[in-house]
């Protein structure tokens, strides 16, 4: 059973009942909401741990709803996702993931609605009720993104220092990623404090990022390779927009797309 709470704001009724009974039979509790202002007011009293918001609702715009909720205090750090029967691209996907940690495209597949319901709480807990805790992510205990299994080629160029020019490139292979940060394999090892500016590309987006090697794991022997180096590494210097494409690439990679 999870036991987190997920408000469901739409005004189809049909849709709504739906929802909430397919999330409820997981273990979820369920509040439902069919207008915007009647969201603001559950979200300011219950303060659930996730929202699926309707785009178009009849009082209010759902993302006019979702800035609503980040500008107050006590409901900034809810967990916000767009339902929505719109073609999400473009600038307008800026703008949704922008103010939303992602989106359920409508008609919405009950498979679909459980693996993108897991997604967006794990992905959010940092912002979570317990966002001023230490969340407990896949493989380090004071992580506060959770990672995400992947292979993905990366051009690195190594410094010891932020004022120290750029060194060698040097080609690695990213093992997982997250919104805060990644493991990389390399063939030689870098120390803890270094500071690597890495370039990839995810399914949409050319990704340039700074970050600083957190830990460097023993030799490992990959076949046909040779000695490999495991890095953990945290991004110290990412754009916005860049960040939102990584969440956009794990919730793309992450769900099943819709039949």
């Amino acid at each position: 059973m999870s036991g987190e709470t997920v408000l469901i704001v739409e005004d189809d009724d049909s849709l709504r009942v739906a929802l909430a009974d397919a999330l409820a039979g997981l273990g979820y509790e369920i509040i439902e909401a069919g207008t915007g202002a009647e969201a603001l007011a559950l979200a300011t009293s219950r303060v659930p741990d996730l929202i699926l918001l309707d785009l178009g609702l009849p009082d209010l715009d759902g993302l006019s709803v979702a800035r609503k909720l980040q500008e107050k205090p006590q409901t900034a750090g809810i967990v916000v996702a767009a339902l929505t029967a719109e073609e999400i691209s473009g600038e307008r996907a800026e703008e949704v993931y922008k103010h939303c940690i992602g989106y359920i495209p409508k008609p919405v597949g009950l498979d679909r609605l459980a693996q993108n319901v897991a997604l967006f709480l794990r992905l959010g807990w940092p912002r979570g009720k317990a966002a001023g805790a230490v969340a407990v992510a896949d493989d380090h205990p004071k992580r506060r993104h959770p990672r995400f299994n992947v292979e993905i080629s990366a051009l690195c160029r190594f410094r010891s220092s932020a004022r120290q020019g750029t060194g060698v490139k040097v080609a690695g292979l990213i093992r997982n990623l997250s919104e805060g940060g990644l493991m990389l394999e390399l063939p030689q090892v870098h120390p803890r404090g270094v500071l690597a500016e890495i370039g990839f590309r995810t399914d949409d987006s050319r990704i340039l990022a700074v970050a600083e090697v957190a830990w460097a794991g023993p030799p490992e022997t990959v076949r046909g390779v040779g000695a490999v180096y495991r890095h953990g590494l945290h991004f110290v210097r990412l754009a916005q927009d860049q960040r939102n494409a990584i969440r956009r690439f794990i919730v793309k990679r992450f769900t099943t797309r819709p039949s």
